[in-house]
């Protein structure tokens, strides 16, 4: 599987094929180079005591070609926690292999050594990318503020990002004073966190018994001896840390494949042994089959073309975890002025998605339909769930100026935070509602003078 994925990225490196992501040079079979360096990395640590164990020579010399074509390519990847974790991984089989005894004297300046080290490699990590890393730091904030909002029960894998995206909500709705410190605010699909992300999706105890599992499964390879499974066990665990692997079919299938031969082992024939294989297999086929269902639901709606709502019912039972077929049902039902139901559509969408423009539409669809308190309300919600962007609050601006809504002291507020906010991106249709706001502080001076 390893080198296999190299031969792709190797393609990719050199231009003979195009990869999935114009925004990077090399993204392997992904469409990220972040996640293809954690399948990398996962890899390298089995290789690695393969490299020195392996009966065979063959296969020690494939182990062999694997760690050096990847450790060739790994730094075009930039992917901090993926070199974290292969490092880790590798060290615990190195350990092993060298026999690494912490009461030798010599071992004992090279732990000292190493202390003093890592925080220095930690920092010079942040440096390397320090907004990401601050962004990531956010996300695992918010990440933690919606586990807490079901603790328990979770709210299921389709609706991590909805509820990330109400936790962005209400972190500024609260702090929206501090709206300036945060540089990396993006649109949150992914916890960056498996864990986080796993306990939102089903709960802290669910999150604490995938620890223990992981516990048990590097415990169980170390026992039996099996040190490069036990290294690809821990690499996986730590990129987990930071990344989003299990939203990936490779990845599934690679740490079912590195549990099974945990629990494989010639030393393990008791039946709760063979009962745990098979809850692998269920759990790994599931994971696999609801990925599969969901990228495959995506690349079907990108080739229909619906023009009418009759297209979107019938396509509704099949889609109704894709956001973006949401978004569009509710926009042609607006179109065709059916605005509570383009509503119902829209918070359907929310649950699902963090993407703030679904709350816009529906509090377009209110301000339509004259229920300006209720259009406040929604355009408000967005600008709290993505601070930095324009669109929400040229809404509530021209809601503000509406005869039926008038008031002008809001208004002026909104107009001003349109001027002063800086957005990542600068395209035509922000600079035409910049020129709207200044045109509106014009007259509201010229009024006043």
């Amino acid at each position: 599987m390893g080198l296999f994925k190299l031969f792709i990225g190797y393609l990719q490196l050199f231009g003979f094929i195009k990869n999935n992501n114009f925004l990077y040079k090399v993204t392997g079979s992904f469409f990220n180079p972040g996640p293809y360096c954690g399948f990398l990395s996962t890899i390298i640590p089995t290789a690695l005591w393969l490299s020195f164990s392996a009966d065979k020579p063959y296969i020690r010399h494939l182990a062999k070609t694997y760690i050096i074509i990847a450790i060739i390519i790994l730094p075009f990847l930039s992917s901090r926690i993926g070199w974290i974790s292969a490092i880790t991984g590798s060290a615990l089989v190195l350990s092993h292999i060298y026999n690494f005894n912490l009461k030798k004297k010599q071992n004992s300046l090279y732990i000292f050594i190493g202390a003093l080290l890592f925080p220095l490699l930690l920092y010079l990590l942040w440096y390397l990318k320090p907004v990401s890393a601050a962004g990531r730091i956010f996300l695992w904030r918010i990440g933690i503020s919606a586990v807490l909002n079901a603790p328990f029960a979770g709210v299921g894998w389709n609706h991590v990002a909805g509820a990330l995206g109400n936790a962005q909500e209400e972190f500024f709705r609260n702090n929206i004073e501090s709206v300036s410190e945060y540089n990396a605010i993006g649109i949150p699909q992914y916890a960056f966190n498996e864990y986080i992300h796993i306990a939102i999706s089903w709960g802290i105890p669910t999150a604490i018994a995938v620890l223990a599992s992981i516990i048990f499964l590097i415990k169980s390879a170390l026992k039996d001896k099996n040190y490069g499974i036990a290294g690809s066990i821990v690499t996986f665990a730590i990129f987990a840390f930071a990344s989003y692997p299990l939203q990936f079919i490779q990845f599934i299938i690679l740490i079912c494949i590195l549990s099974s031969l945990v629990l494989l082992s010639p030393r393990k024939a008791q039946t709760y042994y063979y009962l745990s294989i098979i809850i692998i297999c269920i759990i790994g086929i599931t994971g696999i089959y609801n990925t599969y269902t969901r990228n495959s639901n995506i690349r079907k709606y990108n080739n229909f073309i619906c023009t009418e709502i009759s297209e979107y019912e019938n396509l509704f039972s099949h889609m109704a975890s894709n956001p973006r077929f949401l978004f569009d049902y509710g926009m042609i039902l607006r179109k065709n002025k059916r605005l509570y139901e383009s509503n119902i559509i829209m918070l359907k969408t929310t649950e699902i998605s963090s993407d703030p423009m679904p709350l816009n539409i529906i509090g377009r669809n209110y301000e339509d339909l004259k229920q300006y308190h209720l259009a406040e309300k929604y355009y408000i919600r967005a600008s709290h769930r993505m601070p930095k962007l324009l669109y929400p609050h040229y809404l509530l601006m021209k809601l503000y100026g509406t005869p039926g809504y008038n008031n002008i002291n809001l208004m002026r507020l909104e107009a001003k935070t349109i001027m002063m906010l800086n957005p990542d991106v600068n395209n035509e249709s922000m600079a035409l509602m910049r020129k709207e706001a200044q045109a509106c502080l014009d007259s509201l001076e010229d009024q006043a003078l």
